[in-house]
């Protein structure tokens, strides 16, 4: 409860963090999202000063993990049931500051 009372002052910005945003101007271009040609020097450079070892040595190699786009090669995954184990814990989700007032009591 302390901790909670510490924090009362950052609760509004936590909210505003956690809030997914509808009303953006978002330009949709989905030709934007198609792969390009692999830019093997800038990769290189990222992969340099980000120390992904794996990947600076696929490049050097000249052997990138290519992933197919060929849908048909894929394997599909049977779905498995859901697990037997249901949990019992009881979860409280707050919407208003009234119901805050109310849990902390």
């Amino acid at each position: 409860g302390e901790n909670l009372r510490k924090a009362l002052d950052w609760i509004p910005k936590a909210k505003d963090l956690i809030t997914i945003r509808c009303d953006l101007d978002i330009d949709k271009n989905w030709d934007n999202l198609k792969p390009k040609i692999q830019d093997s020097s800038t990769l290189k450079n990222l992969y340099q000063r980000f120390e992904f070892k794996n990947w600076l040595n696929e490049i050097k190699d000249g052997n990138p993990q290519v992933v197919s786009q060929n849908k048909s090669s894929e394997k599909k995954v049977p779905i498995k049931s859901p697990s037997v184990f249901i949990s019992k814990i009881k979860y409280d989700t707050i919407f208003e500051e009234t119901s805050l007032h109310i849990w902390l009591e």
